[in-house]
Order: C-alpha cells, then structure tokens, then sequence
C-alpha cells in the first residue's frame, strides 16, 4: 500500500482589492482573501482551481 501524497498547489493573486466573498465574486480576478478561501476549502473561488480541476475562469 502507497502512503499519503499530497500535492501543492500555488494561486496567483492578481487583485490587491479587498473585501467580503461575496464582494469579490466573479470579478475575473483572484485576491488574497479569495486564494486563502480556496486554499482552506478546496473550493474553487472566482475561477480558481477546485480539487486540481480549473473552473471557468477565461
């Protein structure tokens, strides 16, 4: 049996704008706050990547 792997992942934040989630959604860009949020649920947010599949985002 193989042990656990897990993968990284890197986001890129191409927004310095701040704010609430619900805010920033669907700007076409990716903040911080949006990345961090990804990144905790493994979710994808405002087209970022969700389970190393990419959401709609071009």
């Amino acid at each position: 049996m193989l042990e656990t792997r897990a993968l990284l992942t890197m986001f890129v934040v191409d927004s310095l704008t701040d704010g609430s989630l619900e805010e920033l959604a669907n700007d076409g860009k990716l903040s911080l706050r949006e990345a961090l949020e990804a990144a905790n649920t493994n979710a994808s947010v405002d087209g970022s990547l969700a389970d190393g599949v990419l959401a709609s985002r071009f």
